[in-house]
């Protein structure tokens, strides 16, 4: 470091000892301000930079669970090492060796869009609330081919879905009788309030499809125009599926398609309650998390947050 002039600590020790040798001894603050530097410039040591250091332990847990899913981010990756693997890691940890070593997804840039005031989706419990819509995927020789899907409100199982060429209502139809038969069962053992939400597409519009949503005594309701956020909770659904399958593969037809999405969709429902053990456990802390899992559930095995924190009051 020295001054605009170039003269640095080299200079200042040059004189001193040039003034030394001639029987003058001269302070430091002396020859500072003849040269015109500050004093700062004879005391400042420059330190190299040792880098910054990572746990090779866990940057080598974090690759493991990357190149398995390689689509999850820090948020996933922390859940899958705390509650799957029983790792005791801050994420702020995983985020920090994510972000050095460049394996971070790529964020999209928000836009601002005009809001339009509606009801929101919310459901306490499971069989409440079902959400509806349809996307559309690209299989190679059979071209676009349409996905209509049903989810659960509260526990975001995905428990119909189905994938054609066509796009007709028929297809839409045969989703939902496949997720009200996964978990109704066959014949008429649905519940009487139990709502679908969907947008304002054709399908759902359309006279066979309604009158299949009043054969099975749903209540049919639809989003705001133009307001896709009110059905938020399926298109992030869809939105996880392309990221963690569709994207990461090239459909060369309708049955591959099929096969990977299908496996996907399995893996999904089985590992889906993760994506909520962070916004549990930063509420509710450790103490929070211990006393979920003393819960007993009653859909299973599998413990769902949203379930157990209403029986736990956590």
């Amino acid at each position: 470091m020295g001054s605009d002039s170039g003269v640095g600590r080299e200079d200042v020790i040059r004189i001193r000892e040039e003034m030394r040798e001639e029987g003058r001894e001269v302070s430091v603050s002396f020859v500072c301000r003849v040269l015109g530097v500050p004093r700062s410039s004879y005391y400042y040591v420059r330190h190299r930079s040792t880098g910054v250091r990572m746990d090779e332990d866990m940057v080598r847990m974090i690759w493991e669970v990357i190149e398995e899913n390689p689509g999850y981010g820090i948020r996933k990756v922390w859940a899958v090492l705390r509650f799957r693997k029983g790792i005791l890691v801050n994420r702020k940890k995983i985020a920090r060796i994510m972000r050095l070593k460049g394996w971070t997804l790529r964020q999209r840039r928000p836009r601002m869009r005009p809001r339009v005031r509606g009801a929101r989706s919310v459901s306490e419990r499971s069989n409440e609330r079902l959400k509806t819509d349809v996307t559309h995927i690209y299989c190679g020789r059979d071209g676009w081919c349409h996905m209509p899907l049903v989810i659960d409100c509260a526990d975001r199982e995905i428990i119909g879905w189905r994938i054609s060429r066509s796009g007709k209502a028929h297809i839409a139809e045969a989703a939902l009788e496949d997720a009200l038969i996964k978990r109704f069962g066959p014949g008429p053992q649905v519940p009487k309030d139990l709502v679908l939400r969907s947008d304002n597409g054709l399908i759902f519009l359309a006279k066979s499809y309604r009158r299949t949503v009043k054969d099975y005594g749903l209540s049919q309701e639809f989003i705001t125009p133009y307001t896709p956020e009110q059905n938020g909770v399926v298109e992030r659904v869809f939105r996880t599926l392309k990221e963690e399958c569709v994207w990461m593969y090239r459909f060369k037809s309708i049955e591959e398609a099929e096969r990977r999405i299908g496996k996907c969709v399995e893996k999904y429902d089985t590992e889906s309650h993760m994506k909520r053990w962070d916004g549990l456990h930063r509420l509710n802390g450790e103490r929070g998390i211990n006393k979920l899992l003393s819960c007993t559930e009653n859909r299973g095995t599998v413990h769902d947050p949203d379930e157990a924190v209403l029986c736990c009051n956590v």
